[in-house]
């Protein structure tokens, strides 16, 4: 069975580490999921801290691949989403 690259746009989304906790936890097998996050956030607002406000847990963490860059510099979500894009790792299988 193939290995799924799941990608992730968040734009200032304090809640995107709750969206990668249950996708975790609903797999029906977590090994096989990797997910690259584009995470478009307003430094030092609520936001940017929502990694560190709720880590992933550790067994998931290395399957998580994250760019960040400051809200203020996004250019909308295709262009987020061409970013995402450069994290897939050659995964099988691709959810966007």
């Amino acid at each position: 069975a193939g290995c799924i690259f799941v990608s992730v746009c968040s734009f200032r989304d304090p809640e995107c580490q709750h969206t990668l906790r249950d996708l975790f936890e609903t797999a029906a097998d977590p090994s096989r999921v990797f997910v690259g996050v584009v995470g478009q956030y307003a430094p030092g607002t609520e936001d940017a801290a929502c990694f560190t406000a709720a880590p992933l847990p550790a067994a998931h963490a290395a399957q998580v691949t994250c760019v960040s860059v400051p809200a203020s510099e996004a250019k909308g979500p295709c262009w987020a989403r061409h970013l995402a894009q450069t994290l897939w790792q050659g995964e099988e299988f691709l959810l966007q």
